[in-house]
């Protein structure tokens, strides 16, 4: 007597689980300031994903973080950032973000160590206005206000010519 082969069960497969994924849950309590936060079409949500291998959702005030454990944290702890930051009344853009994603990944930072506030030193020219981006960018403007000549060092990238450039046109 010979056994019928199994069917396959009907419908799509459920989706296999991994242990290392988590999800993270996040309500913002001032939604007005959510297109902000999420920038055009969601350019800034898609940017976080992309730089961080997870995966947002948006819906309303919610937003929901998938991925990596450590991942999922980083991205949290940018998006609260980014919206205290926005809550104090300053900017956020694609700099911002990219600045932010920067300094959750270093090592000895626990979390960001942005100030939440906008800077009192900030450069202004009549186009635009500059902050800085990270704590060690604000040094260096603080450096630039107070000092007639500054040696700066570090990677390509970070502002240093930009904000110069800046600091000379406002004095100008």
């Amino acid at each position: 007597m010979s056994r019928k082969p199994q069917k396959p069960p009907r419908g799509p497969a459920p989706p296999p689980t991994r242990p290392d994924r988590v999800r993270a849950e996040m309500i913002f309590d001032r939604p007005e300031l959510l297109r902000q936060l999420f920038g055009q079409y969601d350019e800034n949500l898609i940017a976080l994903e992309n730089r961080l291998g997870v995966a947002i959702a948006a819906r309303g005030e919610r937003v929901s973080i998938e991925g990596p454990g450590s991942d999922v944290a980083r991205a949290r702890d940018v998006l609260e950032h980014l919206h205290k930051r926005l809550k104090a009344g300053g900017p956020v853009d694609m700099g911002d973000l990219d600045g932010a994603i920067h300094l959750a990944a270093e090592p000895h930072l626990a979390g960001l160590a942005l100030p939440d506030a906008p800077s009192p030193i900030m450069i202004r020219t009549r186009k635009k206005t500059i902050l800085p981006r990270s704590p060690t960018q604000l040094r260096y403007m603080e450096a630039l206000a107070s000092s007639d000549l500054i040696f700066a060092l570090g990677p390509a990238g970070t502002g240093k010519t930009y904000v110069a450039v800046a600091q000379a046109v406002q004095q100008l």
